[in-house]
C-alpha cells in the first residue's frame, strides 16, 4: 500500500503537521488527533482527477464543509 503525505496546519494550534493518506478515487473523511495539542482534526481528502493530486482539508472536528 502506497501512502501519500499531506502537510497542513492544525486548525486549533496552527502547528504544521504531516499526515499520511491513502490515495483512492473516492472522497475520504476521517479523524486524527493533532500530534502537538491532541485535538481531533477532521481530515477530508477529495480526489482531483485533473491534476492527480488530492485536495486535503484539515478542519476542526465540529466544522462542516
Amino acid at each position: 500500500m502506497n501512502l501519500d503525505s499531506a502537510i497542513n496546519s492544525c486548525p486549533y494550534c496552527g502547528e504544521s503537521i504531516e499526515f499520511f493518506i491513502e490515495p483512492l478515487e473516492e472522497v475520504q473523511e476521517y479523524f486524527e488527533d493533532c500530534t502537538v495539542c491532541c485535538q481531533p482534526i477532521q481530515i477530508l481528502v477529495i480526489p482531483n482527477i485533473v491534476t492527480g493530486t488530492p485536495d486535503v482539508r484539515f478542519l476542526c472536528a465540529n466544522d462542516t464543509f
